[in-house]
């Protein structure tokens, strides 16, 4: 790749860093993400079926999703992708505004006296009081490739948006909201069976639309982890991380553990088992299993020149 190229691409990607630290934000919680996903990379499946359950003794709160992801026509170094998740959650009578009532609207209520008068009352949080919440998360676009930085050698870099098409009763696993992340990762190969990643990510969010929900509620996140991946050999792939993510003064550590194991026929399925470590009253889940499904489709390999070049 000729070095105008190279320098076309770290322009691009340090005007994204530039924009998202940029943004303005408030001092709360907010809404939470799926993890980028790095193994596209390495990965020629076109569609991916994802099955979530998760639990929280502590809070009571419990969840399941199940979404697609779309792999999208890009260039032979970039990877485009497109995803959307279906939510239930139920708060076991504890919503989002009673665990961080800073983010709800409070709306003052008329109340009648004695006298047949109307008389504002204090004001209330503005909240559905229904235990079960349901709906779509908001749709996620994102590109992820590399590109070769002085002293820095090769890094993998992904892009990603949200876009605001989702209810704010489904908080913290969205809102009517636009956020974006920029995210990078450098890999060492430790030898031919294992390979270490350590990655880095922003994410910033515009304040939600619609009701409910105050600027405090978005306020992004910014985080890093490491990665440790094992090819044994054969159709198997192991990986271990542990990553901390901090919003405001919320610092929360998640232990992930994953297992895939290629199928034959383009069908490969993964395994993930993820756990919050400490007690962090602002964990969205105490422990979330995975199961994932993906198939490269006929035609699913693309050519052509990358999309940043």
């Amino acid at each position: 790749m000729a070095p105008g190229r190279h320098d076309r691409r770290n322009q691009i990607v340090l005007t994204l860093v530039g924009m998202l630290f940029a943004a303005t934000s408030a001092q709360a919680l907010s809404v939470t993400n799926e993890p980028t996903p790095w193994h596209l990379l390495d990965d020629e499946s076109s569609l991916a079926v994802t099955i979530g359950l998760s639990d929280d003794e502590r809070t009571g709160w419990s969840s399941n999703h199940a979404g697609l992801m779309f792999r999208l026509p890009t260039g032979e170094r970039t990877r485009a992708y497109a995803r959307w998740f279906h939510v239930v959650y139920d708060d076991a009578g504890v919503n989002a505004s009673d665990r961080w009532p800073e983010i709800g609207v409070m709306e003052p209520v008329e109340v009648a006296i004695p006298d047949g008068e109307l008389r504002q009352s204090d004001e209330v949080l503005l909240w559905n009081v229904l235990d079960r919440h349901v709906g779509w998360s908001r749709p996620e676009f994102g590109i992820l490739g590399s590109m070769q930085w002085p002293l820095l050698g090769g890094l993998n870099y992904a892009a990603s948006a949200w876009l605001p098409f989702a209810s704010n009763e489904l908080y913290p696993y969205a809102a009517r909201s636009i956020s974006g992340r920029i995210a990078l990762r450098k890999e060492l190969d430790l030898g031919p069976a294992f390979t270490l990643a350590f990655d880095g990510f922003l994410t910033r969010d515009m304040a939600p639309g619609g009701d409910l929900l105050t600027e405090d509620a978005m306020v992004g996140w910014s985080g890093g982890g490491a990665v440790l991946r094992v090819n044994p050999g054969g159709t198997w792939r192991l990986e271990g991380g542990l990553s901390a993510a901090s919003s405001n003064q919320t610092v929360l550590e998640l232990l992930r553990i994953e297992a895939g194991r290629s199928l034959g026929e383009g069908l490969r399925c993964r395994l993930c088992l993820e756990h919050h470590l400490g007690d962090d009253q602002d964990r969205p889940f105490a422990t979330r299993v995975l199961a994932v499904w993906s198939l490269a489709l006929p035609g699913g390999e693309e050519s052509g020149d990358d999309l940043l070049e």
